[in-house]
């Protein structure tokens, strides 16, 4: 969510979502693979 401060008010001029891939690494660690970022909504 992205939030502008516009004369003296919070406004969110937009949102989205991730989808996110993950693999476990040779650490045991978790990492992203891929990351999409879909936008739901832009003002």
């Amino acid at each position: 969510m992205r939030v502008n401060h516009l004369a003296g008010e919070r406004v969110i001029t937009g949102f989205c979502r991730y989808l996110d891939d993950m693999i476990r690494c040779d650490d045991l660690r978790w990492r992203f693979s891929q990351r999409i970022c879909e936008i739901e909504s832009l003002r």
